[in-house]
């Protein structure tokens, strides 16, 4: 009596190692030619490419259609012909011998290292600035960007003599 055990294979279903075999006996290329195994070879290398470029080309850029680089192009055309100039009157001038004059214009600034004292309207300026700096930026509060609100001590900002005394004693 023939029983039907669950593990046994039974002949009208494949194994996956089956139906592998089973496609690669189409594609068999055991029994192809050299020249028709490179044939195959190149179709799929130029399928591949072919693939490529369509996906590069539906592919969205993120580069928008406004003009790049229009001032270093300015600055190159202006340079090159600059240099090109310079070039030829150094030419011009090796071959008639003549010496080059060079001609310098310099200015110099020593700032002050001791600068006089500040006004009265130009500290009261520094100081509001200061104090108004303390606060910081206000950002919306969907940002997260913002601290919590500070009490009013927060916002003492020391004068110049008392940041002066605070370092030198």
């Amino acid at each position: 009596m023939l029983t039907s055990n669950k593990y046994t294979n039974n002949s009208s279903t494949r194994t996956f190692a089956a139906a592998a075999a089973a496609n690669k006996k189409s594609k068999d290329t055991s029994t192809l030619s050299y020249q028709e195994r490179k044939d195959l070879a190149k179709e799929k290398r130029r399928q591949t490419y072919n693939t490529k470029q369509l996906r590069l080309q539906n592919l969205k850029t993120r580069r928008s259609n406004s003009p790049k680089d229009v001032l270093k192009t300015k600055f190159r055309n202006w340079y090159d012909n600059e240099l090109q100039y310079h070039n030829k009157l150094i030419r011009t001038a090796k071959k008639e011998n003549k010496p080059w004059k060079i001609r310098v214009a310099v200015m110099v600034e020593r700032i002050p290292v001791v600068t006089p004292d500040m006004e009265e309207w130009e500290r009261n300026y520094i100081n509001l600035r200061d104090y108004i700096w303390t606060y910081g930026k206000e950002y919306p509060e969907e940002t997260g960007f913002m601290y919590a609100m500070d009490s009013d001590e927060d916002h003492i900002v020391p004068s110049d003599e008392e940041l002066i005394g605070k370092f030198w004693l």
